[in-house]
């Protein structure tokens, strides 16, 4: 049975989409994070990011902001989303300037995708001053 957008729960600027199915968790996805910084060899710690999802044309409501722990994941997405097409953002100059880089060329890495439902996603970032790769994990 296809899920439905619902409804929406306001808090601040994030708005949680609540899901109406069939069954508790049929159809939904997961999804992870792992930043790397490519350029000292570490993780990238301390990257805030932003997830927000698709509903319809370039209306995107917000999901989830967070920020990359010691070993570069962001591990409080939250769980049980909806299938659909979602982007999301990195701020690399906060992370880039907090790290005391003064030359990148990416201020922001943006990424959309298509999820498909019962999947987990797993989001690297691998990144530089002057360059960043991006793939499907598992």
């Amino acid at each position: 049975m296809q899920n439905v957008l619902a409804q929406f729960h306001c808090f601040g600027d994030l708005a949680t989409p609540l899901l109406m199915s069939a069954a508790a968790g049929e159809g939904t996805i997961s999804m992870s994070c792992h930043i790397l910084d490519t350029a000292q060899g570490t993780p990238a710690r301390g990257m805030k990011i932003h997830l927000e999802q698709n509903i319809q044309g370039d209306e995107w409501v917000s999901i989830h902001r967070g920020t990359s722990n010691d070993d570069g994941r962001v591990t409080d997405i939250p769980k049980n989303l909806i299938s659909g097409v979602y982007r999301m953002t990195f701020y690399t100059k906060d992370y880039f300037i907090q790290t005391n880089v003064e030359k990148f060329f990416y201020p922001v890495v943006s990424m959309i995708f298509t999820t498909t439902p019962n999947e987990h996603f797993h989001i690297p970032l691998l990144i530089s001053p002057f360059g960043y790769t991006t793939y499907r994990g598992s």
